[in-house]
């Protein structure tokens, strides 16, 4: 049985006004890959935390290999076109997730989760 896809990651921004969905953007990969928060600055930029497992296609320059069945996490920050303003892997060797996610002072993304063995920063 081959690896496949069970489930991708999905940013949608949605105007409060007219309802109209302003961008969409998705990321992709083998395995469960999850959108675990999400917060969203005055200017409307984005930082979104996610877990994923196997691999994540984050942008055609940048994706992230588990190396195996384990969960990493990451932030990618967005901005308020839907734009990739970065993205950072934070996987160790054990699995983790991405529990509650703040932005602070300055565009300071705070985050919080759970590790097993080793967490990597």
């Amino acid at each position: 049985m081959g690896l496949h896809s069970l489930s991708e990651i999905f940013v949608l921004a949605v105007d409060g006004e007219s309802h109209d969905a302003l961008w969409l953007k998705t990321f992709t990969g083998i395995g469960h890959d999850v959108g675990t928060s999400l917060e969203a600055d005055d200017t409307r930029n984005v930082v979104l935390g996610i877990s994923y497992q196997y691999d994540l296609t984050v942008s055609d320059t940048i994706s992230y290999d588990t190396g195996g069945t384990n969960f990493s996490v990451g932030l990618i920050r967005l901005n308020h076109m839907g734009d990739l303003v970065f993205a950072k892997d934070f996987g160790g060797s054990g699995n983790e997730e991405i529990i509650g996610l703040d932005l602070g002072a300055g565009g300071r993304a705070y985050f919080t989760g759970v590790f097993s063995d080793v967490a990597d920063g």
